[in-house]
């Protein structure tokens, strides 16, 4: 019951220069069956597209990497187990994370 019907994953790198890359991917489920006992309507599915743009050696030892993830707000949820929780697991809204690292 917690399997979806089909899943997958495709990306993309672009290098843009010497210095600066960019990826993307996106990830999807299709649509989940629910316990037999559940009384709930299957799971629709979802689609998640993620962006990250990654900066190396603009000063020797720096990496600066800006991601975006749930790029289009997609509303989605992760399917559980019925008589867990009232509805299915709410997952996060668009997201930004921003990183540095220097290698010395």
């Amino acid at each position: 019951w917690d399997s979806p019907k089909h899943k997958g994953n495709a990306g993309i790198h672009l290098r843009l220069n010497q210095f600066v890359n960019i990826s993307s991917d996106c990830y999807f489920q299709e649509g989940f069956k629910r316990q037999s006992l559940d009384d709930r309507e299957d799971h629709p599915g979802f689609e998640i597209l993620n962006l990250t743009m990654i900066a190396r050696n603009l000063i020797q030892g720096l990496e600066i990497r800006v991601s975006i993830h749930n790029l289009l707000n997609a509303s989605y949820s992760l399917p559980n187990e019925m008589d867990v929780l009232p509805r299915d697991f709410p997952m996060p809204d668009r997201h930004f994370m921003f990183e540095l690292r220097y290698k010395l």
